[in-house]
């Protein structure tokens, strides 16, 4: 019934969509100007037809937007969620959830916000809602493509210099690095994906899309990664355990925010070990930057490489 209710959200959609071809024309999806500039709108316009579409749903009685759900609070370290578009019934029970991710976010952001912030919100619910997440990413060439905010201690700085392959088929990109993300617990979750090519919205199965088997069997045996190598400074042999040691951790960790807390152990450990040789507060302000934004094991990995990388 749940993913009922999301079949029909986006026919809702399509079918706003087709009754005013004029406000939602392919370029609204796929040129720039409706982000950037004087001239951007395309976030305000899809949010209000999806506000439209989730109050036409049977038993949505209000619709919200922009409030939060969720706020996780430790040791001074505030974390809350904002879905766009909430659905309510008439008790004040949530029906379903939406997030839209426009050209400049159906990045990196759609694992780290959107279903982290769900991921985080249904913990204690015992009914959990639907949440529909819609990207906007063109599903085929694309040379102009950008691929933003990737480097250092920016949302997509694991995609550094992947901008070419993004540019093949930007929509087949993200999703297989979403599949990849998505392990069994959060495939289990009510999350369901939808992707605007143009003004044409369809639903994406992420099933098809997992690792294949032998991607599989290297995620069992380990995060694969070498502690030896180095950048521009030759660490001793405790410094290369200490990273070793904590690339074990964690990828052992399942919890998001413990693993947030082990990378900043790290991080004194490291600097600890290394004396007066220590870094400097503007590389411990970049490195902490990328870590409260960690979400997977493979994201911490890529943190504590980034040290071995000299990339703070």
């Amino acid at each position: 019934m749940q993913h009922d209710i999301i079949e029909h959200l986006i026919c809702g959609i399509r079918k706003r969509i087709e009754a005013e071809p004029e406000r939602f024309p392919d370029a609204l999806f796929t040129d720039e100007k409706y982000v950037y500039g004087s001239e951007r709108d395309c976030h305000n316009r899809i949010i209000d037809l999806i506000t439209g579409a989730v109050g036409d749903l049977p038993g949505v009685t209000e619709v919200t937007g922009n409030k939060i759900l969720h706020r996780d609070g430790d040791g001074g370290r505030r974390d809350s969620w904002k879905p766009d578009v909430v659905g309510w019934n008439g008790t004040g029970d949530v029906v379903c959830v939406l997030e839209y991710e426009s050209l400049n976010s159906s990045d990196s952001r759609v694992i780290e916000k959107d279903v982290y912030g769900y991921w985080r919100w249904v913990q204690n619910l015992v009914a959990r809602p639907p949440m529909l997440i819609v990207t906007t990413l063109h599903d085929g060439p694309s040379p102009h493509y950008k691929l933003r905010y990737a480097r250092p201690g920016y949302y997509n700085w694991e995609h550094v210099d992947r901008q070419k392959d993004a540019r093949e088929n930007p929509r087949a990109y993200w999703y297989a690095c979403y599949a990849a993300q998505m392990d069994t617990g959060l495939r289990e979750l009510r999350i369901r994906f939808a992707n605007f090519n143009g003004c044409h919205l369809d639903a994406i199965d992420l099933a098809p899309l997992a690792l294949d088997s032998a991607d599989l069997a290297k995620e069992k045996e380990g995060h694969g990664s070498d502690s030896e190598w180095f950048v521009r400074w030759e660490p001793t042999a405790h410094v290369k355990a200490i990273r070793g040691r904590f690339k074990d951790l964690v990828w052992q960790e399942r919890e998001p925010l413990r693993r947030q807390d082990l990378l900043q152990k790290f991080w004194k450990e490291e600097q600890a070990a290394w004396g007066d040789n220590c870094w400097n507060l503007g590389a411990q302000r970049r490195f902490f930057w990328n870590a409260m934004r960690v979400r997977t094991p493979r994201q911490a990995i890529r943190v504590i490489e980034g040290v071995q990388g000299n990339r703070y």
